[in-house]
């Protein structure tokens, strides 16, 4: 993976290496048009830290008026949410994620936190199977 300025990771992730966290494992999205992962804590019934592939926006308090209309428009108001804009880049042409998010569902897990929004706690992977029939069906 090529970074800005030359600057050089010390360790890739990678699903095969160890994390620098530990108990913990990495999840690789396969059908992104872009790299794109998330890390799988193994304590506490699992918590999954996600960046922009799965949030949870329940409020939108301390947002400005703006944000708060756009967060509304784009359809973010809703937990575990597979976020609409990165769905929309993330996704080839003609393709599909699906596959991609019932592996990560299948893992075990209990609370996300996700790069946007707020943690949510004890059921998480429910939420995310909610999810993956609203936007992809049954």
């Amino acid at each position: 993976m090529r970074h800005a300025e030359g600057l050089k990771p010390d360790a890739e992730l990678r699903p095969d290496a160890e994390l620098p966290i530990p108990d913990a494992g990495l999840f690789v999205f396969e059908h992104t048009k872009a790299p794109e992962g998330a890390i799988l804590l193994e304590r506490d019934g699992g918590v999954l830290l996600t960046c922009d592939s799965v949030q949870n926006w329940t409020t939108t308090a301390g947002c400005s008026v703006p944000a708060k209309l756009a967060t509304h428009a784009m359809g973010f108001m809703k937990p575990a949410q597979i976020g609409p804009p990165w769905r929309k880049f993330m996704t080839p042409e003609g393709g599909s994620l699906r596959a991609d998010f019932e592996r990560l569902a299948g893992l075990e897990f209990r609370h996300l936190i996700g790069g946007h929004g707020t943690p949510l706690r004890d059921v998480a992977r429910e939420r995310l199977r909610e999810t993956i029939a609203r936007v992809y069906g049954q």
